[in-house]
């Protein structure tokens, strides 16, 4: 509903948006108006001068600078309180590309770099104004429970020896 309202060419969740100061947008999560010529919108502005200072070096890079030199719309979304896993590469080997997402109260919180690796400039930050925040009135308790129940089985079958239920 949001995307129809604003003619929104494509959204995506913000993955890395908020953590480049809104110079990188990403595909991701991401929802595409497939009535755009996204090729032939690359091809036209292969040679504009954002695309040379950037030189993109993946899809990622091609939209990012789309979203700058072109009239197409595109856009970032988290959703408040949500808790999100991305499973890109070890957590611990490369936890600027994998990790442990959380959107609340208008911050990006990345809790391995901020709490395990007590990195709280690159942990936690405020997210970038353009961001559509969508509040669905999530709870802690709600994405808690998916995490342990879908993203993380076997936390979920050892918490269940222990004895522990999440509530219903």
């Amino acid at each position: 509903q949001y995307v129809h309202e604003k003619q929104i060419d494509i959204i995506s969740l913000d993955m890395w948006f908020t953590r480049s100061k809104g110079f990188h947008w990403s595909f991701g999560i991401t929802y595409v108006d497939n009535t755009v010529d996204w090729f032939g919108n690359i091809r036209k502005h292969y040679k504009d001068e954002e695309m040379k200072a950037r030189q993109p070096r993946n899809v990622d890079g091609y939209f990012s600078c789309l979203r700058v030199c072109t009239e197409l719309e595109l856009e970032t979304f988290c959703f408040n309180n949500l808790k999100f896993i991305h499973y890109a590469d070890d957590f611990f080997k490369r936890p600027d590309t994998s990790g442990f997402f959380y959107w609340k109260d208008e911050r990006l919180i990345l809790p391995i770099l901020k709490n395990c690796l007590g990195i709280k400039a690159l942990g936690e930050m405020p997210i970038e104004r353009c961001v559509c925040i969508l509040d669905i009135d999530i709870t802690d308790e709600e994405t808690t429970k998916f995490l342990i129940g879908y993203a993380l089985p076997f936390e979920k079958y050892m918490l269940e020896l222990k004895g522990f239920k999440m509530k219903e």
